[in-house]
Formats: structure tokens, sequence, C-alpha cells
């Protein structure tokens, strides 16, 4: 997740939930192929990496895998699995439902 008003930032909403107006979350968004975790050794601290099933465009739901901080933030309770999240802009978003959350890593210097 990134503080609002970061430009790489996407909006996006949780399926059931309104945020405050005009205060869509905002979150990096990386498309990534099955092992990619297990490769970069990226831990995984609940429910699945994402594997070749997930790839299936046809009949199967888009799946998500969530950072740590991202889970704690939007699931204080800690039931980020099998939530939906979609782009907050599209009046008919394309759900991904949360099949993982892996440890945060730090992809860019600052």
């Amino acid at each position: 997740m990134n503080e609002v008003g970061d430009a790489s930032a996407l909006p996006f909403t949780v399926e059931g939930r309104q945020p405050p107006p005009r205060e869509d979350p905002l979150a990096d968004e990386r498309i990534v192929a099955p092992e990619y975790f297990e490769t970069m050794k990226i831990a995984l601290l609940d429910g699945r990496f994402l594997d070749r099933r997930d790839t299936d465009t046809q009949g199967t739901p888009r799946t998500s895998v969530i950072n740590e901080t991202m889970a704690r933030t939007l699931f204080p309770s800690g039931n980020a699995l099998g939530a939906r999240v979609g782009d907050a802009t599209s009046m008919t978003p394309e759900w991904m439902e949360i099949v993982g959350v892996v440890a945060d890593v730090r992809s860019i210097d600052v």
C-alpha cells in the first residue's frame, strides 16, 4: 500500500466495503508468473502462492496475493483470504480473490 497521492499507485476497493469519500486506498500492482514468490524467496505467511491454476483465464476467478502490510491494514482481524479486491475506478470492477499473504519486501531503493 502507498500513501494517497503516490503517482505509481493504483486505486482499489475491497468488495462490500465503502471507503471514506474521495479516499480510495492505493496500492502498487505487480503482475507475476506462478512460482515468482518461491523463486524470489518471499515468505508465505497465510494461504497459498500463485500457481498454474491461476493462469487459466477461462472460467476461473482472478486471484491475488497481497503483502503483510496490506493484510494488516485492511484486515486487522486476520481474515484477508477469500476477500476480493478490484479496480476502484471501474463501475463494475473485475474482482480478484485474495488467496495468499506474503511477507513485505523492499522493491525500490529510497
